[in-house]
């Protein structure tokens, strides 16, 4: 391995990517480099952020290699540059259950238990997360982009399994969201369900609501869900709102509301009682609920700098059943929160075809905005090994 003074300089700079890799070189790496044997080599490929050259990468059939890609945001993908593709040689098995790992949690959520050979069958992860810990490790500024990676394995030359990964790291800054309006939707009228709305300043800015709801005649079936979202300047200027985005869900209306993982999720789990379909008459209630904001600052790039109105509507057939608007701001406040990790993309690369597995991949986002991972792998025969990752 040959190198110029100053990238093996650069190689030994703290907080980088390769940073761990480095540093659990055995020998101890130094500069200048003579030889280096270990027992299990990387190969890591440097690129300069204007000018992006490979520099002395060795391709081998026998090894890990994992790609890193880092954008300005998930709105823009299309814009993202290569940070830093290495490789390993060795157990590759074995490797990918090492312990704090930034796939360890993932690995380890896999059941049956991931193990080589891998035999025929169905294997599930269910409600695995990434831990944060790994990523702030990994390398500066980590709280700053939207990072992609690209995982690859195969048997021998056979292409067993390739994955794309998304995420963003949401740091310890601590955010509230202050709702200001909350109430029937005043164009909308004749709905079957009535709704008494209360609002409630708690500490530290936040905002709790409470909400009653009517019901005065059995719903058998919700037709439609719609949510329509309106981006104001400010609370000030709501009458200069713009319209954002509109979604439907027609199909399975009732599921999708009691549906975990949805923008409504963590509201309707805490009605009392829980709400079902069909729903039956009586009175529903909602008290002192808060709204968690890492959910809205993944979904809406740049969700701090507006005020949002949104309106929900549920429909039997034609006849609306309830609508519910909601305005509210994103507010920044002192102190520090448990960072996590916003994972927004995983699904089969699309640069990669007829694998020997297949998969069905699911994100749900739980009430804290933590991104759970649920994958169903299909391994229609024994792979004996995994030559790479």
């Amino acid at each position: 391995m040959q190198m110029t003074e100053n990238v093996c300089a650069r190689l030994l700079k703290e907080k980088e990517v390769w940073t761990p890799i480095i540093q659990a070189l055995n020998p101890r790496f130094t500069c200048p480099l003579k030889m280096l044997r270990i027992p299990v080599t990387f190969h890591i490929s440097l690129y300069e952020s204007e000018n992006i050259k490979q520099k002395n990468y060795i391709p081998n059939d026998n090894m890990v290699t994992f790609k890193l890609y880092r954008c300005p945001s998930f709105s823009e993908k299309d814009k993202c540059e290569f940070v830093v593709k290495f490789n390993f040689q060795g157990d590759v098995c074995n490797k990918l259950k090492d312990r704090n790992q930034f796939w360890s949690n993932y690995i380890f959520a896999i059941k049956p238990d991931f193990k080589c050979p891998v035999l025929k069958g169905e294997y599930k992860v269910t409600n695995a997360t990434f831990n944060p810990a790994t990523f702030e490790a990994l390398t500066s500024g980590v709280d700053q982009y939207y990072w992609r990676v690209h995982v690859h394995a195969l048997d021998g030359k056979e292409s067993v399994l390739c994955m794309l990964f998304g995420g963003e790291f949401l740091g310890r800054q601590r955010y509230i969201i202050q709702v200001r309006e909350l109430e029937k939707c005043p164009s909308v009228r004749n709905t079957i369900m009535d709704i008494t709305t209360r609002l409630d300043m708690i500490s530290g800015g936040q905002t709790a609501f409470s909400i009653n709801i009517t019901v005065p005649r059995r719903v058998n079936e919700l037709s439609k869900i719609k949510m329509v979202l309106h981006k104001c300047p400010s609370f000030a200027e709501v009458d200069n709102c713009e319209f954002f985005m509109r979604n439907y869900f027609k199909v399975n209306a009732c599921k999708e509301l009691t549906q975990k993982g949805r923008t409504w999720s963590s509201i309707i789990q805490q009605i009392k009682p829980k709400l079902e379909c069909p729903t039956e008459k009586g009175t529903y209630t909602l008290k002192n609920v808060t709204i968690e904001p890492n959910f809205f600052l993944t979904l809406m790039p740049n969700a701090g700098k507006y005020y949002w109105q949104i309106y929900f509507t549920t429909y039997e057939g034609k006849q609306p059943v309830l609508c519910l608007k909601v305005g509210a701001g994103i507010a920044k406040i002192a102190g520090r929160q448990r960072p996590i990790i916003q994972v927004r993309e995983m699904e089969k690369c699309t640069d990669v075809k007829n694998t020997v597995m297949d998969i069905k991949t699911r994100l749900d986002m739980t009430i804290g905005g933590q991104t759970t991972l649920n994958l169903n792998i299909t391994a229609p025969r024994r792979v004996d090994n995994l030559s790479e990752v």
